[in-house]
């Protein structure tokens, strides 16, 4: 009879005596400071091993990605050369490529790659949220 009445729901409802609800108090309040200072630890943490990673793989990948950036953008410019060296071809000589240059109607991939290369020479930092990776 006695375990009965530990066991029902009346004993955990009931209400406690001053000492026991402040100590209750007490107790949930330092509980929820340890979860915060739980999930800022681990914000550091996660923070901590990101510099790591950045400073091992994260060069590598973006070596990789200038690399073939880079490739992909020679080719390209070599395509708009070719294109360029058609259209001038075909044109005949009354409509030159040089003259529609000056017209302001094409420009010229070269001319145009340094204004292209200023745009990105200042990179911008961006804060990198963890769950989007």
């Amino acid at each position: 009879m006695f375990k009965q009445e530990l066991d029902s729901p009346k004993t955990y409802n009931r209400p406690l005596d001053i000492k026991s609800q402040t100590l209750c108090y007490k107790l949930r309040k330092n509980f929820d400071n340890v979860q915060k200072n739980h999930e800022l630890a681990l914000e550091k943490i996660v923070q901590l091993k990101m510099k790591q990673q950045v400073d091992r793989d994260f060069v590598k990948k973006v070596e990789q990605v200038v690399f073939e950036i880079h490739a992909k953008s020679k080719l390209y410019r070599e395509q708009f050369q070719e294109l360029e060296v058609l259209l001038d071809n075909a044109s005949g000589p009354s409509k030159t490529l040089s003259s529609l240059q000056s017209s302001g109607v094409i420009t010229n991939f070269k001319s145009q790659k340094w204004r292209f290369a200023s745009k990105f020479a200042n990179p911008t930092v961006k804060k990198v949220n963890i769950d989007q990776i």
